[in-house]
């Protein structure tokens, strides 16, 4: 079982993120609505994993990624967030963030999870066959799989198989 922190300042999504952790047999230790809340909470709640929203009220996700790098390296920091801009990527990145899921990758693995091929996303999302092959790699690398049948089963499993249409 995992130890995970979740720190969104929307209430719908951060309990939302909690519900599908604990369902998915994680242990959500704790929970905060902001980077203060956040950096009182993590040292006693000691988490393996943090699923982090970047836009946070009080100070950015990329600040509060640091401030947790710097007292525990070894916790992963999964950013969350809607924005896909590379620059917002690369910071996050350079804060010590583990990993980043954007919305686009989202959406194709929501498509990949109805079965439809990456010549059919591209049409659908206008764009090209080479372009959804990348999104598809980058989103196998931050699951750590190996294969497209391995995350078709995890996009099922959490619920992302809905066609997107």
């Amino acid at each position: 079982m995992v130890r995970v922190m979740v720190v969104d300042d929307h209430p719908m999504w951060r309990d939302a993120v909690e519900r599908d952790l604990q369902a998915a047999g994680h242990d959500v230790v704790a929970v905060a609505a902001n980077g203060r809340e956040a950096m009182a909470r993590f040292p006693a709640a000691a988490p393996q994993v943090v699923v982090l929203d970047l836009q946070l009220p009080d100070s950015t996700g990329v600040q509060v990624t640091g401030m947790m790098m710097e007292f525990d390296p070894t916790a992963k920091v999964l950013i969350l967030s809607a924005s896909g801009e590379q620059d917002d990527v690369l910071e996050a990145i350079k804060a010590g963030a583990t990993g980043y899921l954007t919305e686009r990758e989202t959406e194709i693995l929501k498509m990949v999870a109805t079965g439809m091929s990456y010549k059919q996303i591209a049409a659908r999302l206008v764009l090209s066959h080479r372009t959804v092959q990348n999104h598809v790699q980058n989103t196998l690398r931050k699951l750590q799989m190996n294969n497209r049948v391995q995350l078709t089963r995890w996009a099922i499993e959490h619920g992302l198989d809905e066609d997107p249409a």
